[in-house]
């Protein structure tokens, strides 16, 4: 009997037993087939047959066919489609179009009507600015009744359409997201109607200024501002507290230069990193007369949009505009995407961000301004393409010890003049770095045995710290043993395919691996290779456990190795079983193709398995995701969150807080105004000095907001930053003390 012998060892340099700190095996793969069980002749006729099936496309009925068909016995809803897919819909704006009123029998025509309703959109100001920002997606109907009597009853009465948006709702549910929804109805032409994030439209299709006006209210939520007939002479009631700060277009503030919107009144306003320009024909103040009530009420312009002509007021059009970055970070991806990140000494990382890409007919609508920070001292990106910003750290740089990473990035967009803080982003990591170099393993890492002769393995890494790191092997075949650093094994018949031992040495920071792949053949038999049967995409839900077989078949009854390139964090992928478990978070809602490579000990093949998560409204409402939780439409979690310990680091606490200080909500200021003013007590001069840099830029846009002009003056005057960063806050606080006053507020 031949010994195949085959020295990999693994020890340490100070030890040559050190024993492993787990070992764990695991039993051969359960599948379908037995290896043996099958003849040579039985194995190729199924074979032949599988393959033949798979090339036609036949399938068993799939997840998706049984989830429609439960959808139109329920709601009606006999198809559900996705027309542009432009990632994760937690970052994207999604417009959903339902039909109401169109039986079954119509489909190619309702499918026509949302691809024509679809393209138009695109047309139209402001969606045409994000086309790349946008998700479409369509629900059918089967609704035979139309009308009162439809699946969403809907009514024209004097020419106008309206809907039930309780109803259209609940529909818009089996989407995958639903920010916007248009009710595409069977009607003749009719004006149509906005209700709450619903509007209701004939399928004439006129986008016109109707349509925008409608928009208005169900993407901005903006008031109306012309007077109902018959309320010239109608007062209207105070608007007070959280009302007064919540709607955009419309005060009970006469006074125009203690509006909420003084700020678009001169002609050049000092924004963040440029002068603001009034557009031509533009004149803004309090103009008597809005939101139905023909006094006591008032709207920004003589005429706009949401009054009677088709252009929005600059005012409205800025509101318009930040709606967008509720759902569209300015900082659109970033990686890597695990906040907390261990390296070698002599390791090096890469850190990148991708900004979103806006289009303006031609105009440049804004332009973009990235910071990176390390330890809070500002650094030069290492490379800059396009919106994408990146940068390369050395490790022997930095130096051993905890690190932070922190990036900064801002739109100056020209339509808006206050941002409110939704125009920046930032995104953070911590950094430990380790005094050791990174071990390396030596010596081959596969092997090939045959059915029933023994196998001896021995594998080398050196252990720079023995009291600190741990050796670590899994996923060992059953049977194997492992000590003083040698596997030896006999593997049986019930073992014949592919093995995929992990050795790793881990302090639980760094961590080094070594996979050994062993090929486990029978000689005697033919081998047929793997084969991924066809399957539909996989739906599941955000924050919801799903536990997904891989769809492959193997004759032989070979034990198979998988294996991901792209597994989602989070999930694990069991390597023999083949089976996913995964629990996904609210920000990783949308489309992922998964792709797989699967090997029986002599053959790979690969195949990909497409998942769907969908978003889950209580899991994202309620995510633990600090990332997600600062930019939530919540004011109150958005407080909550800007007050917690932040996971990314100090810097991006900071930058975060930094941003919410000019947030609409003034209990989200006061939170943010306490977190700064806590992270500003140091003595720490490379800090002072990047909250300087990122304050000094926004700076006008704390003119009704005297605690942080107070806080701010404080700041300047410990004298602590960049000159020039210093000069510009110092400035600018003499600008705003002076606009102030001429406006009659103290100092």
């Amino acid at each position: 009997m031949r010994t195949i012998l085959l020295l990999l060892l693994f020890t340490s340099l100070q030890e040559t037993t050190d024993q492993p700190a787990s070992v764990a095996t695991r039993p051969p793969r359960k599948g379908e087939f037995a290896p043996g069980q099958l003849s040579d002749d039985a194995k190729r006729k199924k074979f032949d047959d599988l393959t033949n099936a798979i090339k036609k496309g036949s399938k068993a009925p799939t997840r998706r066919k049984r989830w429609l068909e439960g959808l139109e016995k329920d709601f009606g809803i006999y198809d559900v489609a996705t027309l542009v897919d432009n990632g994760d819909v937690a970052r994207r704006l999604d417009i959903t179009i339902i039909s109401a009123g169109y039986p079954k029998s119509d489909a190619a025509k309702v499918n026509r009507l949302a691809e024509s309703l679809k393209t138009n959109l695109l047309q139209v100001d402001p969606f045409h600015n994000y086309p790349l920002y946008i998700n479409f997606h369509r629900v059918n109907v089967n609704d035979p009744g139309g009308g009162s009597s439809s699946r969403i009853p809907f009514r024209v009465a004097n020419g106008i359409l309206t809907c039930e948006s309780r109803r259209a709702l609940e529909m818009a549910e089996h989407a995958p997201d639903a920010d916007l929804v248009v009710v595409l109805c069977n009607t003749p032409p009719a004006r149509g109607t906005a209700d709450g994030r619903v509007i209701a439209i004939d399928a004439g299709l006129d986008l016109g200024y109707k349509f925008l006006h409608e928009m208005g209210h169900a993407f901005a939520g903006l008031k109306d501002e012309y007077i109902e007939p018959g309320n010239e002479k109608l007062a209207a009631a105070p608007l007070m507290g959280d009302q007064e700060e919540s709607i955009a277009n419309v005060t009970t503030v006469g006074n125009p230069k203690l509006s909420k919107w003084h700020y678009w009144m001169p002609e050049v306003w000092n924004s963040a990193y440029a002068p603001n320009r009034l557009p031509p024909q533009h004149k803004v103040g309090c103009f008597e007369g809005a939101n139905y009530f023909g006094r006591g009420a008032y709207r920004p312009e003589e005429n706009c949009l949401m009054r009677t002509v088709d252009k929005y007021c600059v005012v409205c059009a800025e509101h318009v505009e930040t709606q967008f970055y509720r759902l569209i970070a300015p900082i659109d991806d970033a990686r890597p995407r695990r906040s907390k990140l261990g390296l070698w000494s002599d390791d090096s990382m890469t850190f990148e961000a991708n900004a979103i890409q806006t289009q303006g007919r031609g105009n440049v609508i804004g332009e973009f301004h990235g910071l990176w920070y390390v330890d809070a001292r500002n650094v030069r990106p290492t490379a800059a393409k396009n919106l994408t910003t990146a940068l390369t750290l050395q490790a022997a740089d930095l130096g051993p010890g905890v690190h932070e990473v922190a990036l900064r990035v801002d739109f100056s967009n020209n339509r808006v003049r206050r941002d409110f803080g939704w125009l920046s982003s930032a995104r953070g990591w911590v950094v430990d770095v380790g005094k050791h170099r990174k071990p390396k393993f030596e010596g081959p890492s596969e092997a090939r045995v045959a059915v029933g002769k023994p196998l001896d393995l021995t594998v080398r890494v050196d252990n720079p710290d023995p009291a600190k790191f741990r050796l670590e092997a899994a996923d060992l075949p059953e049977g194997a043993t492992f000590a003083n650093g040698k596997l030896s094994w006999t593997p049986s018949k019930a073992h014949q395919g592919g093995w995929r031992p992990r050795f790793t040495l881990t302090d639980g920071v760094r961590s080094v691996a070594r996979e050994v792949e062993i090929s486990v053949v029978d000689p005697s038999e033919k081998n047929y290779r793997p084969l991924f049967q066809a399957a539909d995409p996989v739906t599941t839900t955000a924050g919801e456990t799903l536990d997904l077989p891989i769809p492959v078949v193997d004759f032989d009854g070979d034990n198979l190795a998988f294996s991901c390139a792209n597994l989602p964090e989070g999930a694990e992928l069991d390597p023999y079983e083949g089976l996913i478990r995964w629990r996904p978070a609210a920000s990783q809602v949308g489309r992922h193709a998964l792709a797989f490579d699967v090997w029986d000990g002599t053959t790979r093949v690969k195949g990909t398995v497409d998942l769907l998560v969908e978003e889950n409204p209580l899991l994202r409402k309620n995510s633990t995701d600090v990332v997600v939780q600062l930019r939530s439409p919540s004011a109150e979690t958005r407080a909550f969150a800007v007050g917690k310990p932040a996971p990314l680091g100090r810097a991006f606490r900071f930058l975060e807080a930094a941003r919410l200080l000019r947030d609409r909500s003034a209990p989200v200021r006061s939170a943010a105004l306490e977190v700064a003013r806590g992270l500003g007590e140091t003595d720490d001069e490379t800090f002072l000095t990047m909250m300087v840099k990122d304050l000094a830029p926004h700076a006008w846009a704390f003119t009704d907001d005297p605690a942080t002009l107070k806080w701010l003056a404080a700041l300047a005057a410990r004298d602590k930053g960049d000159k020039a960063d210093l000069e510009l806050l110092r400035v600018s606080l003499k600008g705003i003390e002076k606009y102030n006053r001429e406006r009659g507020i103290p100092k």
